[in-house]
């Protein structure tokens, strides 16, 4: 089974590094890759140059046991389709091996909107992280999985809905803060927060 959790990474955070250590558990798998989106189609442009972003993604994942950051995305020219990403990944490593993308419940609400969406149940499955307590509704494609487990017995096509981590950290919240010279350092694992003042990144983001 591979795990993939998705995302420009703007800067990478300790939510994100929750989230994917969450997913690696529930499924019992040996790693999760990080999947750097060099070129977002769907979300204005990042902050950070991809350089920067690679970066800090790598040194977040040597702190993280069990993390590791892929680049196949910027590999690519153009826009980054998770679609095009998961074809990839199956040219990779074959028809038979579980791939299993890992999601918010915000971002699973809109997979009709993206490219391909249609291919997707044939190239993965989805772990999402949603709100305990509310109904969820299976993607259009896929069959629901009552437990994660169910994810390992076939190579695509299941959803499986997770309650929430219970660490809740943005993007947004991390870049208001580094601009507004606040520590973040609680909020981004060491190497990234020294890597961040060591190259200026952030400052003025979000000032009026």
């Amino acid at each position: 089974m591979q795990a993939i959790l998705g995302g420009t990474f703007d800067p990478v955070h300790r939510g994100h590094l929750h989230i994917a250590q969450a997913g690696r558990d529930l499924l019992d798998a040996e790693s999760v890759t990080l999947m750097l989106s060099a070129r977002p189609w769907h979300r204005d442009t990042p902050e950070a140059p991809a350089e920067h972003r690679w970066n800090m993604l790598c040194l977040a994942a040597q702190s993280a046991p069990g993390l590791v950051a892929s680049d196949i995305e910027a590999e690519r020219p153009g826009p980054s389709y998770t679609a095009d990403t998961l074809r990839e990944l199956r040219r990779r490593v074959g028809c038979m091996e579980p791939l299993v993308w890992l999601i918010g419940e915000d971002a699973v609400t809109l997979l009709s909107s993206w490219r391909d969406h249609e291919a997707l149940p044939g190239l993965c499955h989805l772990l999402v992280f949603a709100r305990e307590g509310r109904p969820h509704r299976v993607p259009d494609g896929f069959r629901l999985a009552e437990r994660p487990q169910e994810l390992s017995e076939l190579p695509a096509g299941s959803v499986h809905f997770a309650g929430t981590p219970p660490m809740a950290v943005s993007g947004t919240e991390v870049r208001r803060a580094i601009a507004t010279e606040n520590d973040a350092s609680a909020l981004l694992p060491a190497a990234v927060w020294a890597y961040i003042r060591r190259h200026g990144l952030y400052a003025g983001v979000g000032r009026a």
